[in-house]
């Protein structure tokens, strides 16, 4: 029975564990932050603070996440200095946090200062390579400076040593039993990093003693960089390390000297150690694949997520727009306006943001005033509150969604604008929007630089709305081609040349290798034509997607004014009061002045269109673990059984003596 219990508890454990993935766990040395724990965690503390701003969608920032565990396991002795944290600006509570130190991309590592008793100081970027050798000496130069203007007196000394301190070192340091000199030429780390890595041991202090220190290294006779001498309170000099040795290397043969004993809590500061945030239903997403999802059409789901996150986190983050950014906003809106295939519902919402920004006069925007237009609209938008993606739908919450729907967004934007030729409008529009919203307001840097590179050839090689449409298309086969394998890949669904043949049989030439296949460019345009018209829209129902799958992102009362609780408007296709007819919407799309134009309303199967069982609101996944659950439970019970049985009947057998 015990063993069945535990078998059962280690299944239940590995399933939560599944559902509630995220870039940094308990498991790592990261201090997990949220929107509570950050102030009290980094102000008013004895230690450095850095902190990474991240958003756990970001590309770059799944790819920093194994540098930046690595590092804080690496420097963990550090602690009582320097510790390493993260928060996840992707979570929409975390978001006013996020908005207030001013993060404008993802990964931002800023740099807390101890002590710090003005909330209003928002940190200093940590500017330089985030290459984890490099990563750690700017953690080495970041508490020096601070020594320098200030030491905290529990913290270890990083100047070099000189004779004379030598001399009388154990003549002061009553209860120290060992000095460890580690000779090192000037510009070197190493004996900084020992230091740090040795301060949390009460009996020994580590010192550097530089090469230009002549008289200390005569005395121990020292001939080689770096090298290691311990002296010992009785007078004895261990030689332990001589030249060519590594800071771990140091770090080993001090801990194996006699009675080292570790520090205590340094004059009663105890440092921030917060519980890691507790996950909640608003703004996570269970790891489910979502069945029957037709892939071969775009959903208008992912579509309308796409417009929410980014009015909602992307625009709503920052303090004020701008400049470019307000400019990349406008544009952004005003594409959206003209050729987004949404329903009469957003498409009046987007017409009408789009006139107030380009009617606004005024050269800055705070987001209260942009929150503020939002939640005026909120109610009749036809944006939904929940972000849940289903063609965009990853296998980890971390993997595609976002930026999956804003590929998918901008494809369609352009489609749209070839099937609407207007000669009065530019026809790079869609594409310069793109490029002004990627560089400026998207939240991953590197992705937005990665971008701006690509786009250098825009100018030159589109000069008609189709030429925009294939080269958007060149484009991203080029991105998936350099992210193909990348941490950041999603493995079930793997960065391939777009289309597939078994999307688009004709649109391959020929291909040596899948990568690199040969296109038929007039095939693939038509295509491209077909796969992101109106007409290959699906307008899912309210199944899977709003009751099987936790959203994403939610909007909370920190964002709007108006209470963000309210159900916000069924924009789903079919809803109470039956199916709308094909022929509303081709009514619809009318009015952007192309009849030629019909939509598709399609329903996914009929087992995804039911709430759960008995419409208990359980999901497909909830039913399919329980019914593994009750086989394995039953199956053990049953072995159980037979072996009772078996050991019965043989006791039976045995002859009494």
């Amino acid at each position: 029975v015990g063993v069945y219990v535990l078998f059962l508890s280690s299944v239940v454990v590995s399933f939560w564990r599944l559902t509630l993935a995220e870039l940094y766990s308990d498991e790592d040395a990261v201090v997990r932050l949220n929107a509570m724990s950050l102030n009290r965690t980094i102000y008013n503390v004895p230690n450095v603070f850095l902190v990474e701003f991240y958003s756990s969608w970001c590309g770059h920032c799944i790819n920093f996440a194994p540098t930046w565990k690595a590092l804080a396991r690496d420097t963990e002795d550090w602690a009582e200095v320097i510790q390493l944290a993260a928060i996840d600006c992707a979570d929409s509570k975390n978001l006013p946090a996020c908005r207030r130190y001013d993060i404008k991309g993802y990964p931002t590592i800023k740099v807390f200062q101890p002590f710090t008793q003005n909330t209003s100081d928002i940190g200093k970027p940590l500017k330089g390579s985030r290459a984890s050798d490099k990563l750690i000496h700017t953690m080495v130069d970041v508490i020096q400076q601070q020594s320098l203007h200030s030491r905290p007196q529990h913290w270890p000394q990083l100047q070099p040593a000189h004779s004379r301190e030598v001399t009388e070192f154990f003549q002061k340091w009553k209860d120290v039993e060992y000095l460890a000199l580690l000779f090192e030429a000037n510009d070197s780390y190493v004996g900084k990093q020992v230091i740090l890595d040795m301060a949390k041991y009460d009996n020994m202090v580590v010192r550097r003693v530089l090469k230009n220190e002549e008289g200390l290294v005569r005395k121990f006779a020292v001939e080689d960089f770096p090298s290691l001498s311990v002296l010992c309170r009785n007078g004895t000099v261990l030689q332990l390390a001589r030249g060519g040795q590594t800071r771990f290397d140091f770090r080993q043969a001090l801990r194996k000297l006699p009675n080292l004993d570790k520090a205590q809590e340094h004059q009663g500061q105890q440092l921030q150690q917060p519980a890691a945030p507790r996950l909640d239903k608003t703004t996570t997403l269970r790891t489910l694949g979502v069945a029957g999802v037709n892939r071969s059409a775009v959903h208008m789901t992912d579509l309308l997520s796409a417009l929410t996150y980014s009015f909602w986190q992307e625009v709503a983050g920052r303090q004020m727009l701008e400049g470019q950014t307000l400019q990349a906003v406008k544009d952004f809106v005003n594409v959206l306006s003209k050729y987004f295939p949404g329903s009469e519902e957003v498409s009046t919402f987007l017409h009408s943001i789009n006139k107030w920004l380009q009617e606004s006069t005024v050269s800055k925007l705070t987001y209260q005033e942009w929150a503020q237009m939002l939640a005026e609209h909120k109610g009749s938008s036809g944006l939904p509150q929940d972000v849940r993606w289903v063609g965009c739908h990853g296998s980890q919450p971390h993997l595609r969604g976002y930026s999956c729907s804003l590929w998918l967004l901008f494809h369609t934007l352009t489609v749209q604008q070839a099937a609407q030729p207007d000669p009065s409008q530019n026809s790079q529009s869609v594409l310069l929007a793109m490029r002004g919203y990627i560089t400026t307001l998207f939240g991953c840097k590197e992705c937005g630089r990665n971008f701006q590179k690509e786009a250098i050839s825009m100018e030159t090689e589109v000069n008609t709305p189709d030429q925009a449409v294939l080269w958007l298309w060149r484009t991203h086969n080029r991105v998936n081609k350099r992210l193909h394998g990348d941490r950041s890949e999603d493995p079930q669904f793997p960065k391939v040349q777009f289309p597939s043949p078994q999307l688009c049989p004709t649109c391959r030439l020929a291909s040596q290798v899948e990568l690199e296949p040969v296109w038929n460019e007039e095939q693939v345009f038509q295509f491209l034509k077909r796969h992101y018209s109106p007409t290959n829209i699906v307008y899912d129902s309210s199944s899977p997607q709003s009751k099987g799958l936790v959203p994403h992102f939610h909007l909370h009362p920190t964002m709007v004014q108006s209470n963000p609780r309210q159900e916000h408007k069924d924009t789903s296709l079919q809803g109470a009061q039956g199916p709308v007819h094909v022929k509303d919407l081709q009514g619809r799309l009318q009015k952007r002045n192309n009849p030629n134009i019909g939509v598709k309303v399609e329903k996914l199967g009929d087992s995804e269109n039911r709430q759960g069982a008995a419409g208990w609101g359980f999901s497909n996944l909830d039913i399919s673990m329980c019914v593994m659950l009750y086989i394995v439970s039953s199956g053990l019970v049953v072995g159980l059984y037979v072996m009772f049985i078996v050991k019965r009947r043989r006791r039976r057998r045995t002859p009494l003596v």
